[in-house]
């Protein structure tokens, strides 16, 4: 039986690039990817190394924005869907597959995703906020009352998380 590796790699949605070079670091280093154990932990069987490129993909809510993409990824560059969900990554066995074009296309839409979860955000925020204004002016000070508060002090957190995502998409 063959001894599989399990490694824990550190990603965020705002820099993919750095989990597609820890897979193709691997590959190169005869770990080829066999499935995702958990959000940051994969697991690999040994391969004859080879010389791959990864790409990932992301849908929010299962949105079809990207499909298009990935169509053309299967289509122009032989691209083999290793794990799906709302982040699917492909290996390319291609020698020059040049990337940079989905690259962009996956960038615009991150941005937009952010801007949608930011605004989901902002909106919760805003109604939480209403709600604990309702709750002060009307001398409501109960159980509810520290349940909005923490559930507006989260949805301002979650915001601020897609702000700074946003403007730090690479």
């Amino acid at each position: 039986m063959k001894k599989l590796m399990k490694k824990f790699i550190f990603y965020s949605q705002a820099n993919y690039s750095k989990l597609e070079k820890a897979l193709e670091n691997a590959e190169r280093s005869g770990w080829m990817l066999k499935h995702r154990i958990f959000k940051y932990w994969f697991e690999f069987s040994p391969s004859s190394p080879k010389n791959v490129r990864y790409f990932v993909s992301y849908n929010f809510l299962k949105d079809t924005e990207m499909w298009e993409t990935e169509m053309t990824l299967k289509k122009s560059l032989g691209a083999n869907p290793i794990l799906k969900g709302s982040e699917t990554i492909y290996r390319i066995t291609g020698e020059n597959c040049d990337l940079q074009v989905y690259e962009t296309e996956r960038k615009k839409y991150l941005k937009s995703v952010f801007r949608q979860k930011g605004l989901l955000g902002f909106s919760m925020l805003m109604f939480s906020s209403a709600g604990i204004i309702y709750a002060i002016f009307n001398k409501i000070f109960d159980v509810k009352f520290y349940l909005l508060a923490v559930f507006g002090v989260l949805m301002f957190t979650y915001l601020i998380i897609n702000i700074v995502r946003r403007a730090t998409v690479k």
